[in-house]
């Protein structure tokens, strides 16, 4: 893919979360607190680290460290959305934590210098755009001090979820069919983006190794979410397709919200399924 349409495409990335940070930050970091706990365990975040929190959002993480490494420590998160930041520093504004600080940053491009963190972290991040995949990694680990502990959390693939099943069908019932320039535009860079990304590594122990980090740990735990229907819709459903969403007229666009969210209402509380990758920089 060439520079420019990677650009437009990690732009396109960034109007969509910013889109979603009120609903993310409202009900999804709330929900997944077990998960972020987890994740922090994993990392043996403690008092007087510091750490870094990569893909922040609206700064679920980056909190929950801040509260264990107290004030000998300090946090930083970072993201390339500005909402899901803005929101960020409105909730650690209201929990006064004096050693928390929230950056707009690209993943792939840390402006840190070398052995800056004793723990990266991610949940539930991901680099801009697929293909940053790898760069962001190496990133990650050039900011770790040597032997410091990097642990990203993120989705695995199950078998036996039905949830989302029936939206693809669903969608195309509603897809606009005659769409103008910028949708036809968006459509082209998406299915360009999609032709990309599977020329990229998937998430594996083998992708860290690349990376440079050694003691590489993989597994996959289940933890119980619950989360209202209507607010699964714009996140897990809409994000990457959130522009022929808003290009549908507002009464196609009512009908199919309506119809998401009743398809959708069983699995508001669901047994999710979280990969977890552990590994040091050696």
């Amino acid at each position: 893919m060439k520079t420019l349409e990677k650009e437009r495409y990690k732009k396109l990335l960034v109007e969509w979360n910013d889109r979603i940070a009120g609903v993310w930050n409202r009900y999804y970091v709330p929900a997944i607190a077990p998960i972020r706990e987890r994740l922090l365990d994993l990392a043996e975040v403690k008092r007087g680290d510091r750490v870094l929190d990569i893909c922040t959002g609206t700064g679920g993480a980056a909190l929950a460290a801040a509260r264990r490494v107290g004030k000998p420590g300090h946090v930083v998160g970072v993201d390339t959305s500005p909402k899901m930041l803005k929101k960020a520093r409105e909730n650690a504004t209201k929990t006064g934590l004096p050693t928390l600080e929230f950056r707009l940053m690209d993943a792939a491009s840390l402006d840190f210098a070398e052995g800056s963190f004793d723990a990266v972290v991610s949940s539930f991040g991901q680099p801009e755009a697929p293909w940053d995949r790898p760069t962001a990694l190496r990133e990650a680990r050039r900011v770790l001090v040597r032997g410091g502990r990097f642990c990203h959390c993120g989705e695995a693939e199950s078998e036996d979820d039905q949830s989302l099943e029936w939206f693809p069908r669903m969608f195309a019932k509603y897809r606009v069919r005659n769409p103008g320039r910028k949708l036809s535009a968006t459509r082209r860079l998406r299915s360009w983006a999609a032709k990309e990304e599977k020329k990229v590594p998937a998430w594996e122990a083998a992708l860290l190794e690349a990376a440079g980090f050694n003691a590489v740990r993989h597994f996959t735990e289940t933890f119980e979410v619950s989360i209202p229907a209507r607010a699964w819709l714009e996140p897990s459903l809409m994000w990457g397709m959130l522009d022929e969403y808003l290009a549908m007229s507002p009464r196609v666009r009512d009908k199919f919200r309506r119809e998401a969210i009743k398809a959708m209402s069983p699995f508001e509380t669901t047994k999710a399924r979280v990969g977890f990758f552990v590994a040091r920089r050696a």
